[in-house]
């Protein structure tokens, strides 16, 4: 079992990393992928961070996971809020019994630095330049507070704009910014070797 890490949060919220490294049976015994996922080793993923909510809540409802018109995954009695993401071969869900949340993980890729200046507010290429490290950790905040968010919509280099920071700082601070949704929103960082991972956590 290639459990990377498992950690307890604040707001009996747990999270968990999974290097993805068994076949596709393993994860299907607790979860069926849908019919309409045909790709392999998307198939693999999508299983895997199913498999992960149960790892974390043994009665994680799985099979009553819906997916929003925005393809933000939910369960209509919000017993549990949840964030999934996958990146190369690592997969990791972040689950709270109390508030909202979003999360991202990103395996290191020189590729990123080449869609950064989509998603990069100027204020942000000023501190980040050429950085992988800083580029990616802006992403991941970004996708972290996009699915915090839920709604669609978020143009993220206007709408989310992240306080200037360094590689060492485990917190950071993104302002989310839409009429409908003011909010200064701090988010934890993880950088290891192998990938960057960013979650908030926030009613």
């Amino acid at each position: 079992m290639p459990l990377y890490s498992s950690t307890d949060l604040p707001y009996d919220t747990r999270l968990a990393i999974w290097t993805i490294a068994e076949p596709e049976l393993f994860f299907t015994g607790r979860y069926v992928p849908p019919v309409g996922i045909t790709h392999p080793r998307k198939r693999l993923e999508h299983a895997a961070g199913r498999y992960l909510l149960t790892h974390l809540f043994d009665d994680f409802p799985v099979k009553d996971i819906q997916v929003s018109d925005t393809k933000k995954p939910y369960l209509n009695d919000a017993r549990y809020h949840f964030s999934i993401s996958h990146s190369g071969q690592y997969a990791a869900a972040l689950v709270s019994q109390q508030h909202n949340v979003g999360m991202d993980l990103q395996a290191w890729d020189e590729k990123l630095l080449r869609i950064a200046p989509k998603f990069l507010h100027d204020t942000e290429k000023a501190f980040s330049g050429k950085d992988l490290q800083l580029n990616t950790t802006i992403w991941c905040a970004k996708e972290a507070a996009f699915k915090w968010y839920g709604k669609g919509e978020v143009d993220f280099s206007e709408h989310m704009i992240l306080e200037p920071f360094e590689t060492a700082q485990k917190k950071i601070r993104l302002h989310f910014r839409k009429p409908d949704c003011d909010h200064l929103l701090e988010l934890e960082v993880r950088l290891t070797p192998e990938f960057a991972l960013v979650w908030v956590i926030e009613p």
